[in-house]
């Protein structure tokens, strides 16, 4: 009887083979009786259909691999768009924080200068209040005198309207 070398010994084949190392053991036309054939696996005619679909469903696998690939591409510009668009925004936020601030510090710019020019507008109100008191002080003593003036006319006679004379009496 022939020996047999045990599924994947190691010699890099795997299945049983004849052990052909040993020559103490020769094969006797005995033995071929105890020999048994398999039959190899192939597809019988019921199978061609199980074929069909087979290859149908290995195309359709090989579709979606496909699609899934084109899907997965398509995500891929998609996530680079978003990453480009979350970092424009990020530049146009901080763009527009720089600008609130600018326009912060001007608000409080024209405060200050508006507080300011009303504070002067006070003061130059209080000053024109105060000229035109001088003023009508000045009309007062103004008329008085032209009052006084006229008195001391109508009492001293037109002779003696000199001027050496009128400024005398004053």
């Amino acid at each position: 009887m022939t020996q047999r070398s045990p599924p994947g010994s190691g010699i890099g084949r795997s299945g049983s083979y004849p052990e052909l190392t040993k020559k103490d053991k020769i094969a006797e036309p005995s033995d071929a009786t105890q020999i048994t054939l398999r039959n190899k696996r192939k597809f019988v005619n019921g199978n061609d259909e199980l074929k069909l679909e087979f290859t149908d469903m290995k195309t359709q696998f090989t579709e979606m691999r496909k699609q899934m690939t084109d899907l997965q591409n398509q995500m891929s510009e998609m996530m680079a768009c978003l990453i480009s668009n979350n970092n424009k925004q990020v530049e146009n936020f901080n763009k527009l924080c720089d600008k609130i601030s600018a326009v912060k510090e001007q608000v409080n710019d024209i405060q200050h200068t508006t507080n300011r020019v009303a504070e002067e507008q006070n003061n130059l109100k209080l000053e024109i209040a105060c000229i035109k008191n001088l003023n009508s002080i000045t009309e007062n003593k103004v008329a008085l005198l032209e009052t006084t003036l006229q008195q001391i006319m109508s009492k001293t006679p037109n002779t003696s309207s000199s001027p050496l004379h009128l400024q005398e009496e004053i």
